[in-house]
């Protein structure tokens, strides 16, 4: 079987800094709450909440989903 990189859940997350990926990946793989990640990684529950936030973000901009409103376009009526 042949998995294409993109279709990987974790496709892109390494090109993200690993305190980010660490983070996105503990909660939106490993399904942790906010506070067994605090706990795994020996941080503040609000570090790791801004954390999984950028790790996202940069995510996104690297699949093509711009985080800028103005980017995105806008729905056929």
């Amino acid at each position: 079987m042949v998995v294409r990189q993109e279709a990987h859940p974790g496709a892109g997350a390494g090109t993200s800094p690993p305190e980010f990926r660490a983070a996105v990946v503990l909660r939106d793989l490993c399904t942790l709450d906010y506070a067994e990640i605090a706990e795994v990684l020996g941080l503040p529950a609000g570090t790791v909440r801004s954390r999984i936030a950028r790790g996202r973000a940069q995510l996104a901009d690297l699949v093509g989903n711009p985080s800028e409103e103005t980017e995105r376009p806008t729905p056929l009526t």
